[in-house]
């Protein structure tokens, strides 16, 4: 149980660990990578906010929501087995967006408090996928049970 554990733990950290890694990339690195992945997805995008309406901007903070859905979904399942688990996902993955923000002081990008709570949102989100997934297995183990039984 306990190198479940420890996996699960790895995973949030290397999670933390590439968000901390963006954050501490100076501007003009941080723009070429925004606009790479922009060129990648913006087909994409389009199909939603149309032709030409797809800017770095929007890219950014896309980016923010799907890093912090991440980290919030596997924080989520470290504390699975904690009571509380939901509070303690919450308040590690809203204390990271605000380190994340912190750390851009020192890399010449300005941080946002706007991006903190783009963070947050993307941590409550990632949060519900878990609680979601966490219907899921009590119900799959609650019919495999079931059928046991019979």
């Amino acid at each position: 149980m306990r190198k479940k554990w420890i996996v699960k733990l790895v995973i949030v950290l290397l999670i933390a660990a590439f968000i901390l890694g963006q954050s501490l990339l100076p501007r003009p690195q941080s723009k070429q990578e925004s606009l790479a992945v922009q060129s990648w997805i913006e087909p994409f995008l389009e199909l939603f906010v149309g032709p030409g309406n797809v800017t770095q901007r929007l890219v950014r903070k896309i980016a923010h929501v799907v890093e912090y859905t991440a980290l919030g979904l596997s924080l989520g399942i470290l504390f699975w087995e904690r009571k509380r688990w939901y509070l303690w996902g919450a308040l590690v993955g809203l204390a990271l967006g605000a380190v994340d923000e912190t750390v851009q002081i020192f890399t010449g990008r300005g941080p946002a408090l706007t991006d903190v709570g783009i963070d947050f949102c993307g941590v409550l989100l990632g949060l519900l996928l878990c609680l979601l997934l966490r219907a899921i297995y009590r119900s799959w183990r609650e019919k495999k049970r079931g059928r046991e039984r019979n």
